[in-house]
């Protein structure tokens, strides 16, 4: 790829919406939090792609109120030597790898679709690396330099950094956008995905269960990555649905749910490493069996964590 020296730019927009930014207003601290992490994410892909000598600019500018949203102007200088075989990422390069395009996953999708997880299972082909499972149960062909940088701990952790102000509130929401097109959204229920924790030997440690039977407490039909309430008899939790066959049939209203329905599922539970060194569990069920229904069912509302 041949570059032209001097500076090149690039604009994206962020918006943080939801209950905590009716208002239009953040907390000061939670926004400097959010924009050093930004800075830190951009700063940190630039170095390890373009030259560590040469930071980009970031600049922040406001837009109108009705969320909390701000147009970001990126600069960066492309006349340094590359660290990256013969690549000049210009800004516009430099935020497709961090935030993707059409089609194709950037840093921070691939790090949502390892849902928090270091990568495990890899295949390196050509300029690509290929991962047998992501969280979801898919494999993923990804850019090698994409996934360096996914896998980077510094980058992980400004990651978390930029979308820690949707803590706390699952209609929250962080929606990237190029002029009029959505190029990377989030909402609360994700913000684990971005729990950066360190891996390794001591790192996440997952195992299959048993198949198990679990009773339907509250469905969560708000998006493909909500979290649902089982109960297996003993203890009723919260579980990520990772059967994307199952999912289409919930989605497309071929599966309906009453209370006393039961599921016959394969569970997937792992446990994780968050900043803060607190070790929590994830459930995943990553096949629906068998869906049984009682003669006789009452209705069951959505469940809006």
């Amino acid at each position: 790829m041949t570059a032209q020296y001097g500076i090149s730019q690039s604009t994206w927009t962020m918006s943080y919406r939801g209950e905590s930014f009716e208002d239009g207003s953040i907390g000061a601290l939670e926004l400097a939090d959010a924009l050093r992490a930004l800075q830190s994410l951009v700063v940190r892909c630039n170095a390890l792609t373009n030259d560590p000598e040469a930071p980009p600019m970031l600049r922040i500018r406001s837009q109108p109120p009705g969320s909390f949203e701000f147009l970001s102007e990126l600069s960066v200088h492309i006349a340094a030597a590359p660290l990256i075989a013969d690549i000049r990422l210009t800004a516009d390069a430099l935020r497709a790898v961090i935030f993707g395009v059409r089609g194709t996953l950037g840093v921070l999708g691939l790090i949502a679709a390892l849902r928090g997880r270091m990568a495990s299972n890899t295949e390196r082909q050509g300029d690509s690396i290929i991962i047998e499972e992501t969280a979801d149960y898919k494999r993923a062909t990804i850019p090698l330099r994409i996934f360096d940088l996914a896998m980077d701990r510094d980058v992980r952790m400004s990651a978390a950094g930029v979308f820690a102000p949707l803590r706390g509130n699952a209609n929250n929401n962080l929606v990237i956008r190029d002029g009029p097109d959505d190029i990377f959204s989030m909402n609360g229920n994700d913000i684990d995905a971005f729990e950066y924790g360190d891996t390794g030997a001591d790192g996440d440690r997952e195992m299959e269960l048993p198949v198990q039977s679990l009773s339907v407490v509250a469905v969560n039909l708000a998006n493909r990555n909500a979290r649902w309430r089982f109960s297996d008899g003993k203890h009723t939790d919260s579980y990520y649905i990772r059967d994307e066959e199952f999912l289409d049939r919930v989605m497309g209203g071929e599966e309906r749910f009453g209370k006393g329905d039961i599921l016959i599922c394969r569970v997937v539970q792992s446990e994780y490493t968050q900043r803060n060194g607190q070790v929590s569990t994830r459930r995943n069920v990553i096949r629906v069996l068998e869906h049984q229904q009682p003669a006789i069912q009452e209705p069951l509302f959505e469940d809006t964590p």
